[in-house]
């Protein structure tokens, strides 16, 4: 993870240089731990080790990953909870029964799910997800979208670490390129 983080970090150097003061110091062990008793799962190690490098950005900052902010643990646990209460007060059942999604095979057909851990956030509801409860299809610790108001859900990767790889591939590519107007890293077709 760490070859990821230094090309990530090499583009924003060329590319958006002041973001690199947005990203935070690597989180600690008891900082990780303490996510994985709140949220009653284990992190992926790819995930542990990435986090363990830079621990998210600055809360509320530039969005650094494709019109997303990533979510420090603290941040990831706030918002994590904000699910799991509207998950618990049926705030996802249509006349009795659970609100269905479009989804790929590899992930549940549910609107939302207590081990789907947001990471990133674009401060409308609208998240990238760890998912640590796939379908048999599917691998723990993929990485799926959650959109609040979107039936549809994707298969962003097959773990953390190849949509890490994927998300560099695509900055490096100019896939993905930084909008000063927006403060935010996105697609170069949405500029």
């Amino acid at each position: 993870m760490e070859e990821l983080w230094n090309r990530i970090k090499d583009w924003l150097t060329q590319h958006a240089p002041h973001l690199l003061q947005e990203l935070n110091k690597g989180a600690t062990d008891e900082e990780l731990n303490y996510l994985e008793e709140q949220i009653q799962q284990s992190l992926p190690n790819d995930f542990r080790a990435f986090y363990k490098i830079h621990n998210g950005q600055d809360d509320y900052g530039a969005f650094v990953l494709n019109c997303q902010e990533l979510l420090s643990t603290d941040r990831i646990l706030q918002n994590w909870k904000i699910w799991k209460e509207l998950l618990e007060i049926n705030t996802f059942n249509k006349n009795g029964s659970i609100r269905k999604i479009e989804a790929p095979s590899a992930i549940q057909s549910v609107w939302m799910h207590q081990a789907w851990i947001p990471f990133t956030s674009n401060g409308g509801g609208d998240h990238y997800c760890l998912d640590l409860a796939p379908t048999f299809s599917g691998k723990k610790g993929q990485v799926i979208t959650m959109i609040h108001d979107d039936a549809k859900r994707q298969l962003l990767g097959e773990s953390f670490e190849a949509w890490v790889a994927d998300y560099v591939q695509k900055l490096e590519t100019g896939f993905y390129v930084y909008s000063e107007a927006d403060e935010s890293i996105m697609t170069s077709e949405e500029l």
